[in-house]
């Protein structure tokens, strides 16, 4: 593994950022991506413009970058889009062991079991101390 990159774009808003999201967390070139309402200001035709927009941090396996770009580049709709490929130095190693393999739906299945009985004895354990249990993914 050649490490991990957060790569990152700008949509007009939630409905046309959706279909690249779902093309890059369905074909596995991404392990999660978050979607963040911003404020962009920038120069387009000689013109200051001020624009709100949605920026996406995707969070991939650095070698998935060709494929994410290509993804980008077919689904959206700007005419030049934001595409930054900026390396991860360094992070927490089961996270970072996440990002390298996003769970497949037959893997998510196999431990399914497993993880059930699991979240159901750290449940009942943070019940009896008062705490919340959290069993959702890593963002």
């Amino acid at each position: 593994m050649d490490g991990f990159s957060i790569v990152m774009t700008a949509c007009a808003d939630g409905e046309k950022a959706r279909p690249i999201i779902d093309a890059l967390l369905e074909g596995r070139l991404a392990a999660c991506i978050q979607a963040l309402p911003v404020q962009s200001h920038y120069i387009w035709d000689g013109a200051v413009q001020h624009e709100g927009e949605v920026l996406l941090l995707i969070k991939c396996a650095a070698e998935k970058y060709d494929a994410i770009e290509e993804t980008i580049l077919r689904l959206h709709d700007y005419e030049l889009p934001e595409i930054v490929q900026v390396p991860i130095a360094g992070g927490l190693d089961r996270y970072l062991d996440w990002i390298a393999g996003p769970r497949q739906k037959a893997d998510a299945e196999g431990a399914g079991e497993k993880a059930d009985a699991e979240g159901a004895g750290e449940k009942a354990d943070a019940e009896a101390t008062g705490e919340k249990a959290d069993a959702e993914a890593p963002a």
